[in-house]
């Protein structure tokens, strides 16, 4: 429709360059003298620069915020392709804090691009990378549901081939981890797949030998209660190395396996244990407090429920601040919970929190994880 006009566009802008710098200012928001212009040139540019400003505006929102300082992500997910991480977030719908519609959710499916993607975007230091594989039982053998086969599937295994799957699948994020150092592995167990002398053998070498930095555990998605005896072995070996074990926690219409206080028994048993709690207890966070007075050993992660203040069940932007005060904002962790929702988004989330001062947004941000992982502080400088 337009024909030669780009050619006439370009002629203009060469023989008069006054006209030139005009049109450059304008995306800077300086007016386009129109008695120079026809109407489609000024509507042409002026949708241009507008674009350009928008982008320039978020880039110094970006650079007020969030660059110059320490962010670690404690909860993010990974995938081994686009489409098995695609299919985890299809299958896990939010519903412990009600229904809500404003709740901003990340558009990626949480493989290896998409995280360093997000990493550079939202100027992260370190992300934490949390295995998770959960099965199901089956008449014949073990049903993988997660994370599954590189197309999201479930996949049926005998008893051998399960516990080489959770072995293999380990030693991916220990790999991925040794080449992209800015991602801290943490491993996978599951009692249903391995015995608790294979569980705690297998934790060891992975430790030892493969740099693995903690234990990711997911009492519902698993299907065992926090305090199930056949993890002790597995919470003491954590204990001696001195591994954090990142649990979810949260409430469900089945279970209270994942609720704060069914973690109280482990935290009495195991007091030098290094426990997370994700969420800050999710929907029962009313649960959270209690358990942070009664065992000051206990963390918290902030992921998703920051993303639903304000929903039937979630607390409110400033009961959640306040919730944090109480707990400590030394004990708690920022995380994102990635792929489902983003980086720099759950980041402005923690720096939009009233009550809150700007110091303890500032461990919230980074130095917690910094300091409990021992990272070295690679804040992203402009």
């Amino acid at each position: 429709m337009l024909g030669g006009r780009p050619k006439q566009l370009r002629t203009r802008c060469r023989l008069n360059p006054r006209w030139s710098q005009q049109v450059g200012s304008s995306i800077g928001g300086i007016q386009i003298n129109r008695h120079e212009l026809p109407k489609w040139c000024v509507d042409l540019v002026r949708g241009i620069g507008g674009g350009i400003a928008k982008a320039l505006s978020i880039s110094d929102r970006r650079g007020k915020t969030l660059f110059g300082r320490l962010l670690v992500d404690m909860h993010m997910h990974m995938y081994e392709s686009k489409a098995q991480g695609q299919r985890r977030k299809d299958a896990s719908p939010i519903v412990e804090y009600g229904a809500m519609k404003s709740v901003a959710t990340s558009p990626r499916a949480g493989d290896l691009a998409d995280a360093l993607a997000a990493m550079r975007e939202a100027a992260f230091s370190y992300a934490i990378v949390l295995n998770l594989l959960y099965t199901l039982p089956s008449d014949q053998g073990v049903l993988e549901k997660a994370p599954g086969s590189t197309n999201g599937d479930s996949v049926l295994h005998d008893p051998a081939s399960a516990r080489d799957r959770l072995t293999a699948y380990n030693h991916w994020v220990c790999e991925l981890s040794r080449t992209y150092p800015q991602f801290v592995a943490f491993i996978s167990l599951d009692p249903w797949v391995m015995s608790p002398d294979e569980m705690c053998t297998h934790l060891r070498d992975m430790v030892s030998q493969f740099n693995a930095r903690g234990l990711k555990l997911h009492p519902i998605a698993q299907r065992f209660a926090a305090d199930d005896e056949r993890m002790w072995p597995v919470y003491r070996a954590c204990a001696d190395l001195g591994v954090p074990v990142l649990a979810h926690s949260g409430a469900s219409a089945t279970c209270g396996y994942a609720e704060p206080r069914a973690f109280s028994r482990v935290l009495t048993e195991f007091p030098t244990l290094k426990l997370i709690l994700a969420h800050l207890g999710g929907g029962a966070w009313r649960q959270t407090r209690e358990l942070a007075a009664a065992h000051p050993n206990v963390l918290f992660d902030s992921c998703e429920i920051i993303a639903w203040t304000g929903a039937p069940i979630a607390p409110s932007q400033h009961e959640l601040a306040q919730l944090i005060r109480d707990v400590d904002p030394s004990r708690v962790l920022l995380g994102t919970d990635f792929p489902w929702y983003d980086l720099d988004r759950t980041a402005e989330q923690i720096l939009a929190l009233p009550i809150l001062a700007d110091e303890e947004k500032e461990m919230i941000l980074g130095q917690n994880a910094a300091r409990l992982l021992n990272l070295r502080d690679t804040a992203s400088r402009r």
